[in-house]
């Protein structure tokens, strides 16, 4: 195979576009050159080898004057070859020399198109056979001719179309068939003639576009390796990409790893003290108080939330992006967690003098099949949201059923409208991009860190549902989704729990052991505890721990995951071993700081029960020890008021 030839300047090229390989080009004239010195070789070989077969069997005078014209044929093309490489051309005398290419090729096949009609043996099978043979093959060194199409037809139709005219005129089934198999032999040649080309003309155009300026891109390099050359240069540029590709590749994933250890160290640094600001903050506004310091209180109530919803909006945010948050099916009452949000969220509404109000329409099922804390923190953003961008009129959360499919499935369309600034339609497209606001001044007046929307959709998707909105500006603005729900039992079995004998199990208060580093959370978990009537043991590490399971008997365990020392992991699993073969096991509820995928089942593994988060939610944190406490054989249920 020819290599690519040299780049030359020209004056008359013109400015053609980057990565061009013009038809008139001097460079693609030489190259057309190149690759065609060896099909003249192989002619006047085979001319040759024609000339020496026929020669005992056809007329000596037409022969000779068939080789004759052959040679001359060739020699008229090797003339044009030599005298064109390199040559300075312009453009008028390049499309002369293209005339005089299609010219010369043609005068070729016209000989072999004349040794097949006037020379072809007609009676002596060998010698068709080999003449025949001579053809193919001669016609076969046509890809040669590929990078001009004009040239390959014209050598081409001259050399077979004589000899299928004389293959008919022979008669018979055989030379038909022959003729037949010529025309397809000249067809699946010009095929490859095509394809070929394509081939080279392509990588023509990738070598120029390789070699040319990045300022000057109507110059071409004067030098470029062999094709051969090229293509080991190719290997070697991907080999040296995909080492490259597998560094960047190690690199961010430990720009990952170190990312998450960053998230889950911050995490767990900030939500230990947000444990303790929030709890006891809490606790005291329970107490009897001012108004001006219950003010107080919930300004300081209020900024721990947001802190702990910014750091809860970038672990979530790190779970979708490692696709590591995983979606929840039970059962759920949606009414239920309709009215906790609208609860949570009607305070603030009241302290901006708007209304907050909740519409579900009557044939909306009540019991589905779903993840009940995703979509609520669906709608405690757009709600949040609603409330923030509102200065007057209302908020409306509505609940629509779009379809159901008997018993089975349902799809819901919930819908967040509300009276405030609105969205300019040029801002709409964004607002479910990452930490985007509809103006930079939003943020500033509104605070938020815009990564709300952008979860909530992730989560809607993550759900296989949808999600959108319509606004006008100075009108209002409706968020809706649209999830699909299995859909629940309509009816739950209610737990028996008949009054207790007095001076049984049941009427004394459990006992719960407290393993906890921290001052402060010891401070919020055994005020919590005590409120409700539990009595509470407090130890600084996993082997304190053990030595009080070991002197006495807890209905409940709460577990803190770090400690100096021993911490939860080493203590749960020796205690595990100390109970196997016991028929004892105390529950164990793991408290950690860490919210980030995977805790929860590696706490799991090593033995625990349960896993509740820091800051401590109170109600959740109640429903652990109504749970757990009361399956307990050595304890009975809270005091009145544990629970939710």
């Amino acid at each position: 195979m020819a290599s690519f030839p040299p780049v030359q300047a020209s004056a008359d090229s013109g400015g053609s576009a980057p990565g061009r390989v013009a038809e008139d080009s001097v460079e693609h004239a030489d190259f057309f050159e190149k690759a065609t010195q060896n099909g003249l070789s192989v002619n006047l070989l085979l001319a040759g080898v024609a000339f020496a077969s026929l020669w005992p069997i056809t007329a000596t005078t037409h022969l000779a004057a068939w080789l004759a014209f052959m040679v001359f044929a060739l020699a008229l093309r090797f003339v044009l070859h030599r005298g064109s490489i390199g040559a300075a051309r312009n453009a008028a005398s390049m499309r002369h020399w293209r005339a005089l290419v299609v010219v010369s090729c043609a005068v070729i096949g016209v000989g072999w198109g004349w040794l097949g009609l006037f020379l072809f043996p007609a009676h002596d099978a060998g010698y068709q056979l080999l003449t025949l043979m001579v053809i193919a093959v001669a016609v076969a060194t046509v890809h040669t001719l590929a990078p001009r199409p004009e040239a390959a037809a014209a050598f081409l139709l001259p050399a077979v179309l004589p000899t299928v005219a004389r293959l008919v005129l022979l008669g018979g089934g055989v030379w038909g068939a022959t003729a037949a198999l010529l025309c397809v032999l000249m067809s699946f040649v010009w095929w490859s003639v095509l394809r070929y080309r394509a081939q080279l003309m392509q990588r023509m155009r990738l070598h120029f576009d390789k070699e040319q300026s990045d300022i000057e891109r109507a110059t071409y390099v004067r030098s470029v390796e062999t094709a051969n050359r090229l293509f080991a240069q190719v290997v070697i540029e991907r080999e040296q990409a995909e080492a490259e590709l597998q560094v960047a590749k190690q690199a961010a994933e430990e720009a990952n790893r170190v990312k998450g250890e960053f998230l889950a160290y911050t995490s767990h640094e900030i939500r230990t003290p947000l444990n303790a600001i929030i709890g006891l903050t809490r606790a005291v506004m329970d107490s009897p108080l001012t108004m001006e310091q219950r003010d107080y209180l919930r300004r300081v109530r209020n900024a721990g939330d947001r802190l702990l919803s910014l750091i809860n909006d970038l672990l979530d945010m790190s779970k979708i992006e490692a696709g590591k948050l995983e979606i929840e099916r039970v059962d759920f009452n949606l009414r239920e967690v309709l009215d906790e949000v609208v609860q949570e969220q009607v305070v603030k509404a009241t302290e901006k003098g708007l209304l907050l109000e909740l519409d579900v329409t009557r044939d909306v099922p009540e019991h589905l099949v779903g993840d009940p804390l995703r979509l609520r923190q669906i709608l405690v953003n757009l709600v949040g949201n609603a409330i923030k961008f509102t200065d007057r009129g209302k908020v409306v959360v509505r609940v629509v059923l779009l379809q159901r499919d008997g018993d089975a499935s349902c799809t819901l369309r919930v819908s967040v409208i509300d009276t405030g600034i609105g969205i300019s339609p040029d801002k709409q497209a964004t607002m479910f991009q990452r930490y985007t606001q509809a103006e930079s001044s939003t943020s500033r007046k509104f605070g938020g860190t815009g990564l709300g929307l952008s979860i909530s959709k992730s989560l809607v998707e993550l759900m296989s549902g949808t999600i959108g909105l319509r606004s006008q500006v100075d009108v209002g603005t409706e968020f809706f989704f649209e999830l699909p729900f299995g859909v629940g039992a309509t009816t739950v079995e209610a737990r028996a729990t008949g009054p207790a004998a007095p001076g049984t199990a049941a009427t004394r208060a459990p006992r719960i052991l407290v393993a906890e580093d921290n001052e402060d959370n010891q401070l919020l978990i055994e005020l919590l505890l005590r409120r409700k009537g539990v009595d509470v043991t407090i130890v600084g590490n996993g082997e304190e721990a053990l030595k009080h399971l070991d002197r006495a008997r807890f209905d409940l365990v709460l577990m803190d995951l770090e400690m100096p020392g021993m911490g939860g992991f080493e203590a749960v699993t020796a205690l595990r071993e100390r109970e196997s073969g016991t028929g004892r096991r105390v529950p164990v509820i793991a408290l950690s700081a860490h919210a980030l995928v995977g805790y929860r089942e590696k706490c799991l593994a090593a033995g625990m029960d349960d896993y509740l988060t820091k800051p401590i939610d109170p109600d959740r944190l109640y429903a652990t020890i109504d749970e757990y406490a009361d399956s307990c054989p050595a304890a009975g249920r809270a005091p009145a008021g544990v629970g939710r």
